[in-house]
């Protein structure tokens, strides 16, 4: 991981599949009873952490919330990215039922400018995966293909592949998330 914009596109897939530290206005209610179309990804819901190192060998933290937000019409997601212990990189993310196009449509922000959105389905027993697409804040597209693999009610698993940001590849992501129930 050599620079905070090597997070940023690892990120904007990355909330696909949605979560959010805390609420992002009033109206998010973590206790709000989610739309039946946004029930299968229901599990997404509360803190989860990831904890790894750099390449370089630095600790990797990275904090993932999940909440039911507009009355229970969205997910809401915020993700925290910390590299030795200071913050790179945060995202907010909305998750929303497409009936137009019927699967999951996402859209997400993130603190160094750059912006993504597409849509995700479920393609097996517990298996998320979605395609993005957006721009850096320089204007670059940006494009990936998010995984997530359910393991249990405390664990999943996040890839991250196929990514481009402008004509240069990116390396794939592989990350394993555990429900937090303590603050990290």
């Amino acid at each position: 991981m050599k620079s905070s914009a090597s997070y940023m596109t690892v990120f904007a897939a990355l909330m696909i599949a949605v979560c959010a530290i805390g609420p992002a206005n009033a109206q998010d209610n973590a206790a709000a009873e989610l739309d039946p179309s946004l029930q299968p990804l229901e599990w997404q819901l509360g803190k989860w952490v990831h904890r790894s190192q750099t390449d370089d060998g630095k600790p990797l933290v990275v904090m993932r919330s999940c909440i039911g937000s507009l009355d229970g019409h969205y997910l809401s997601a915020r993700t925290l990215i910390r590299v030795d212990g200071e913050e790179v990189l945060s995202h907010q993310h909305k998750v929303r039922w497409d009936p137009a196009r019927e699967k999951h449509h996402s859209w997400v922000f993130s603190s160094n400018g750059d912006f993504a959105h597409g849509s995700f389905q479920q393609i097996a027993t517990q298996v998320y995966q979605g395609q993005l697409a957006g721009q850096t804040f320089e204007g670059k597209r940006k494009t990936g293909v998010s995984t997530y693999t359910r393991v249990d009610a405390d664990t999943y698993i996040y890839t991250l592949r196929e990514r481009k940001a402008g004509n240069q590849s990116l390396p794939d992501i592989e990350w394993d998330f555990h429900r937090v129930t303590q603050a990290p």
